[in-house]
């Protein structure tokens, strides 16, 4: 069995095969000499038995050796239903590149217990890619739940928030809506 420690030094070294300045960025700033391969990454990730639990780790206790927004960013890719509370906790963070990365990977984990928390950095956040990132979760999410907030959003002091509102709102208006399966006379006194 992998020792903890062990555990979590090879996800760091995981973490450091991508420069993360460069990770969902169409222009990056430092250009590696061979294109990175995402999907290869990522793979490789959830490969590492333990890793979301080694992610999570590293985000709760804030360590310092690597870049809380990337390991946020990480858990977007392997993580899953475990990720999503951590990750609504980082939504609160101080470091506002860490918000941004938990809303992304909330909306790309799907899971409807992001939508409220999302909803809030909406409301509130002071960083316009926070709330930018809440409003394309909550469209990925695509929760009736959200639509209230994105209609708020529409009317954002940043054109770009109001702007992603809108999409959200659309991806949202697409979903088909979930009905209550009918229940007939028979069936409401126990007959079948």
């Amino acid at each position: 069995m992998q020792s903890d420690n062990s555990l979590a030094l090879q996800v760091i070294e995981w973490l450091q095969q991508v420069p993360y300045a460069d990770a969902d960025n169409p222009c990056p700033s430092s250009r590696p000499e061979k294109k990175i391969d995402y999907e290869t990454w990522f793979r490789s990730g959830r490969q590492i038995k333990g890793s979301e639990a080694a992610l999570l780790k590293l985000l709760r206790t804030h360590d310092s050796r690597v870049d809380l927004a990337q390991v946020a960013y990480a858990l977007g890719w392997v993580g899953g239903s475990p990720s999503v509370p951590v990750l609504i906790e980082a939504l609160g963070s101080d470091n506002s590149r860490v918000r941004v990365e938990a809303a992304a990977s909330l909306g790309r984990l799907g899971d409807s217990r992001a939508v409220e928390p999302l909803c809030k950095r909406l409301s509130h956040d002071s960083d316009n890619n926070v709330r930018a990132n809440a409003c394309v979760a909550l469209g990925m999410i695509g929760d009736y739940r959200a639509e209230s907030y994105l209609h708020s959003a529409l009317s954002d002091k940043s054109e770009f928030v109001a702007k992603l509102a809108k999409e959200a709102l659309d991806r949202i208006a697409k979903k088909p809506k979930k009905t209550q399966p009918r229940i007939t006379t028979g069936e409401r006194r126990g007959q079948s």
